[in-house]
């Protein structure tokens, strides 16, 4: 992926066998990205734009719904509805499928049969669907995500997994992570992140020591911008 701003003239690239950083020391520049960019990952315009691949013709996408922005690593959100929503959306065509079907069908006529009998006496007449989808089903049992009280690199993984799995390819940029993490778990990390292929950028509000996976761009306090 290509991520671009029009006030920035360097480009960040997930492609590339290195891990993107941003490092922005002037604060007010900081917050007006960062308030930016969370505006348009909730749906609203900005000027960050991104690209799905980086050839001639580079196919743009929406910020909204592909960007993955985490302010903080210990707000995660592993239960939020839209992962919900995928997941029994996931479960529903799963006990739909082949190897589920028969069992599917058998459990559709016990309910259906169960709620019949419920119904049998009553003095009012009710009507129900026979049909059900299980995706409601799935929703009352209350089916989720476990989050498990793992450290803070596995915390990370876990959920960027869970992300890319049911709601597919982002990129995902994190927040000045690297105020929480040593060098050897950022190293963990960088190389997880690049055998998986996730798409990531960092946004840091201080510039720390180069690492060998990192391509490095530098916004200054005078808002010279230099590539490292």
């Amino acid at each position: 992926m290509r991520f671009v701003h029009n006030q920035i003239e360097s480009f960040f690239e997930t492609d590339c066998n290195k891990i993107s950083v941003l490092v922005c020391e002037n604060p007010l520049q900081l917050t007006k990205l960062t308030e930016e960019l969370l505006q348009q990952t909730n749906g609203n315009d900005g000027n960050f734009r991104l690209f799905k691949s980086t050839g001639l013709n580079p196919k743009e996408l929406s910020v909204f719904g592909n960007v993955e922005l985490v302010l903080s690593p210990f707000l995660l959100d592993f239960n939020n509805s839209t992962l919900l929503k995928k997941l029994y959306k996931h479960l529903a065509q799963k006990a739909n499928g082949d190897v589920f079907y028969s069992s599917t069908v058998e459990l559709k006529k016990t309910i259906a049969k169960y709620i019949d009998s419920l119904l049998f006496d009553e003095p009012i007449e009710f009507s129900f669907e026979a049909d059900l989808d299980f995706s409601h089903l799935f929703k009352a049992a209350d089916i989720k995500f476990i989050d498990s009280n793992k450290n803070l690199p596995e915390n990370l993984l876990e959920y960027m997994e869970i992300i890319q799995t049911f709601t597919g390819e982002k990129l995902f940029v994190f927040v000045n992570i690297k105020s929480f993490l040593t060098q050897e778990q950022l190293s963990a990390l960088y190389d997880t992140w690049l055998g998986r292929e996730y798409n990531v950028l960092l946004i840091e509000g201080r510039q720390s020591e180069k690492m060998q996976k990192e391509s490095v761009v530098v916004i200054d306090n005078d808002l010279c911008e230099i590539t490292c």
